[in-house]
């Protein structure tokens, strides 16, 4: 009798198991490619009409054509893949320079990740401050933008190429380029988690309303941003940041080129509460003002807790490091050679303490030429911040470990003229 009721429960046991599997099986099935073609090749000549008629999980494969669409997906598009045929260049969403309330795809309120790859999306002019993202807007959802052109967009407000707000978003492997926000004329993340990967943001300026932050990418408030492998290069703006501007955020910046970018103030990367950065392994060169005067590649305000790591920060037009913050960066292991004036500058409003910028090639071993480069509490009795760079690397070999970052076919660049010397 026990054997027959072990027995029993075996057998309900596995066709619960197949039960489980002829679900699973079924529910793959159901997943289906709708195509969509504007020659009428496909099963609907609109990319929104695919759209519209996708269930969660569904593909929408889209053939070549230049498609003059703006594009919604919702909830009701959990899991959706939107992907082109041919890729970019062959495959157009076109706002025909139009001024418009809304992105090229504006994605919102998905739970489940979409899929948006493949596309070039291009020559759309949202107008408002409720408004963001010229080519995509991604809107309290969950979405990958993969291998895609945003060029020639423009936002009122945030995010000329990409705008996230509240997103988990990964953003790999684009090129984002001629696009303008008054915030973040590449990319603007407020809040949520991002993950910016491979992308080139090259070319893209910040002008508009009362404020200018951000040519390449802008973080606020984001509770993990990685910003890796980027090439964030010639973007501008006249006012703070050209090439990244990052607050109130947890952040990574690892193995980018951050070169020939623009600013009023702060041409590379500006720091102001963020919670904490690591930034390593980047290439950090030839950053300048937007127009005449000084600026500083690297600038701390406000406070925040900010570790670099193997950086070659090189001929850049003013300061390689100014700092203002209530939390002071340490700085190991990188190169800090060849930059206009001086290579740090600590102002009255830095925080108490000792600056750790020990273990850095400051192109020389003389003590008395590094301290030189400083200007600290040595130099001025109201700076209560001192920078301590003993022991110095001997050479240049023991920093700026870049090996991990992207080549591929650029216009000529600062970095264009490094990568020789430091590849």
């Amino acid at each position: 009798m026990e054997d027959e009721i072990v027995s029993r429960e075996s057998s309900q046991h596995l066709l619960l198991i197949a039960a489980c599997a002829l679900a699973a099986l079924a529910g793959v099935a159901r997943a289906s490619t709708i195509r969509v073609d504007v020659a009428g090749g496909g099963d609907y000549l609109t990319i929104q009409e695919g759209l519209d008629t996708a269930s969660p999980g569904d593909s929408v494969l889209v053939a070549a054509g230049v498609y003059y669409e703006h594009l919604t997906m919702g909830v009701e598009h959990d899991g959706v893949s939107l992907i082109s045929e041919d890729g970019p260049a062959a495959t157009i969403v076109d706002g025909q320079d139009l001024t418009t309330e809304g992105p090229l795809l504006h994605v919102e309120e998905s739970a489940v990740q979409v899929l948006v790859s493949g596309f070039t999306f291009r020559n759309n002019h949202v107008l408002g401050s409720s408004w963001g993202g010229g080519a995509i807007f991604l809107d309290h959802c969950v979405a990958r933008v993969e291998g895609n052109i945003m060029e020639d967009c423009r936002a009122s407000w945030d995010g000329g190429g990409v705008y996230a707000l509240f997103a988990e978003s990964e953003i790999v492997g684009n090129t984002i380029r001629f696009c303008h926000a008054s915030i973040g004329a590449g990319v603007s993340v407020i809040g949520g988690t991002v993950l910016i990967s491979h992308n080139d943001i090259i070319d893209n300026e910040v002008y508009g309303w009362d404020t200018h932050w951000a040519g390449g990418i802008y973080l606020d408030g984001v509770e993990a941003a990685q910003v890796l492998s980027n090439t964030i290069s010639r973007n501008s703006t006249q006012g703070q940041a050209g090439g990244l501007y990052a607050r109130f955020s947890v952040v990574t910046i690892e193995d980018n080129v951050i070169t020939d970018n623009r600013a009023g103030s702060t041409s590379a990367i500006l720091f102001a509460s963020v919670s904490t950065a690591f930034v390593s392994g980047n290439v950090i060169s030839g950053n300048g003002p937007y127009t005449s005067g000084q600026v500083t590649a690297l600038a701390h305000l406000d406070g925040g807790s900010v570790h670099y790591e193997n950086n070659i920060i090189t001929n850049n037009a003013g300061p390689a490091l100014w700092i203002a913050g209530s939390l002071l960066p340490v700085m190991h292991g990188c190169h800090i050679e060849g930059n206009d004036g001086l290579a740090v500058v600590v102002t009255a409003s830095a925080a108490a303490g000792t600056l750790d910028m020990t273990g850095n090639w400051w192109g020389t071993t003389d003590p008395e030429e590094i301290g030189a480069f400083i200007y600290d509490c040595a130099d001025n009795v109201a700076i209560s911040a001192c920078v301590d760079f003993e022991e110095w690397c001997i050479d240049p070999s023991c920093s700026g470990d870049v090996t991990s970052v992207p080549g591929g076919e650029q216009e000529e660049t600062s970095w264009g003229r490094l990568k020789s010397l430091y590849r």
